[in-house]
């Protein structure tokens, strides 16, 4: 089962680094459900519920959740930047503390820059999300290895996307 989830979370993070300004609403719809799923389980959970209603309370709430967050778009721009920026400042600093100051400082300038902070956001976030993968799947790599690679994915991720973007004519809008 591990295996499967770090396949996919590799994956993502690919396709997030990438592609992640393309598949924006995509993300943005995964990020949702993940916390609206999550939301349904806490409420089951408190209410004493197992088994079946549990499951139904996820997936209801995954529903809702994924809609909410196309439908709350600017939340949502709001809400991917600082989890990107979360994921890469905990790879850097190591303190939960550090890593919320950089998340709520991304989700702003997420905002402000939208355009060009999806990109950002996505490339780093998606690239964080492999090195996450590697360091957990390989004792192979140090720390500062890990982090050095997803520096440099993240800004191949980064041109990348620019590149593929230039002649897109909602980008350049």
């Amino acid at each position: 089962m591990d295996s499967i989830f770090f396949l996919v979370a590799f994956l993502l993070g690919l396709m997030a680094c990438f592609a992640g300004y393309r598949l924006f609403k995509f993300f943005l719809t995964i990020a949702g459900a993940v916390s609206g799923g999550g939301a349904g389980w806490f409420i089951a959970h408190a209410a004493g519920a197992g088994g079946g209603v549990a499951l139904i309370a996820v997936v209801i709430g995954a529903i809702l959740g994924g809609a909410l967050a196309v439908a709350l778009f600017y939340a949502g721009v709001f809400l991917l930047g600082a989890s990107a920026f979360m994921g890469v400042g905990y790879m850097i600093s190591g303190s939960a503390t550090v890593a919320l100051i950089i998340a709520a400082i991304g989700g702003i300038l997420c905002i402000i820059l939208q355009k060009y902070m999806i990109i950002i956001a996505t490339a780093y976030g998606g690239a964080a999300a492999v090195g996450r993968v590697v360091e957990a799947t390989t004792v192979r790599f140090g720390h500062a290895a890990i982090v050095l690679g997803v520096v440099i994915l993240g800004t191949i991720g980064l041109f990348a996307q620019i590149g593929l973007l230039a002649r897109d004519r909602r980008f350049q809008g």
